[in-house]
């Protein structure tokens, strides 16, 4: 579990951008070396996500469930094992990205 911040940073998030920037360079290698064991990595990349937090402010930017998360985390998982989805992107349609730097 990664977040979109690995692929589009915001000011004043650099420990934590490059923090999910270094699970994509852990998946990518636990896919290379695994790949003669049958192991399979995926990173998953959430956008805005509602969680409860003690501190927690109101987003005006669109945001999904904890569970339409899990829903794109299951799907990952329940490929053939053959089969592996490297990456995934998951989002809010109305969630600043594209264009976000």
């Amino acid at each position: 579990m990664s977040s979109i911040s690995a692929q589009r940073v915001r000011p004043r998030s650099a420990a934590y951008s490059a923090s999910k920037h270094g699970v994509w360079g852990l998946t990518q290698v636990t896919a290379l070396e695994g790949r003669d064991h049958n192991i399979a990595a995926s990173c998953l990349y959430p956008g805005n996500t509602r969680v409860e937090r003690a501190s927690a402010t109101t987003s005006v930017e669109a945001n999904m469930s904890v569970d339409e998360l899990a829903q794109a985390a299951v799907w990952m998982a329940l490929l053939p094992p053959h089969v592996t989805m490297l990456e995934a992107t998951v989002l809010p349609i109305k969630q600043p990205f594209i264009g976000r730097g």
